[in-house]
């Protein structure tokens, strides 16, 4: 051992001293590991290329699907689902513009209630199916009953309300009425049953500066008479209903 402050010197190699020399790597070892390195990094490339395709699809499908439950929803705002009828909301639309046309132009404007019969009835006795097609068949022979340019739209299982702009009086709109009851209460075939339904019909001539509300409301008013009164009746303005 040197002494303490002396610098050691170096011990030459000899051979009473082994060596550690790195263990050398056999070049084509070297190459496969390399090999098997690119291969495993170009799968879980392709698997995230692929994992990224799939989310893209999904995604895809799922805005289509979106998509066309946004397009059903938007029908059924405005489009009765059974009778294919306006809306609630799209009557009260029009209603409002009719009554703005009505005042420009001082023309006279009508709404009706309108109650089906033996809807309920049918239903319990014949089946849902067949109580939703008879409300179908009725509906198509409101639609023929009334003018091009009138207004009908359901309101729930059996009530529709239908808008007359520009009526001729009163008188036209009774004839209205008289042909949407007649119409209505001829027989239905439906899946081989005769069927029969009726109408009451409640109707409300817009005054001068009536608002939509009160005017639908008179009309859903004169219904109830109408209805009170029996089947295949209408009744105007409140007034005693009028059978048909």
């Amino acid at each position: 051992m040197s002494p303490v402050g002396e610098v050691p010197r170096f011990v030459p190699l000899s051979a009473d001293y082994p060596v550690c020399v790195p263990p050398t790597i056999d070049a084509p070892i070297a190459l496969a590991a390399l090999l098997l390195a690119v291969v495993v990094i170009a799968v879980l490339l392709f698997g995230i290329l692929r994992l990224k395709h799939r989310l893209a699809t999904a995604n895809a499908r799922l805005e289509t699907i979106e998509a066309g439950y946004d397009d059903e929803l938007r029908a059924l705002a405005v489009q009765d689902e059974l009778t294919g009828l306006p809306t609630r909301r799209v009557f009260a639309d029009r209603l409002e513009q009719a009554i703005t046309i009505a005042d420009r132009r001082a023309s006279p404007l009508a709404v009706m209630f309108l109650e089906l019969a033996f809807i309920a009835r049918v239903a319990d006795d014949y089946g849902r199916a067949a109580g939703d097609e008879l409300v179908r068949q009725a509906t198509e022979r409101i639609r023929a009953a009334i003018r091009a340019s009138d207004t009908v739209a359901r309101l729930n299982g059996d009530e529709f309300v239908v808008m007359l702009p520009e009526v001729d009086g009163r008188t036209e709109t009774e004839e209205v009425a008289r042909r949407i009851i007649e119409s209505v209460e001829e027989p239905y075939t439906v899946e081989g049953f005769q069927l029969r339904t009726a109408a009451s019909i409640g109707i409300a001539m817009r005054m001068d500066g009536e608002d939509s509300d009160t005017v639908v409301s008179r009309a859903d008013a004169a219904m109830a008479l109408a209805t009170r009164a029996g089947h295949n009746h209408y009744c105007v303005n409140g007034r005693e209903p009028i059978a048909v």
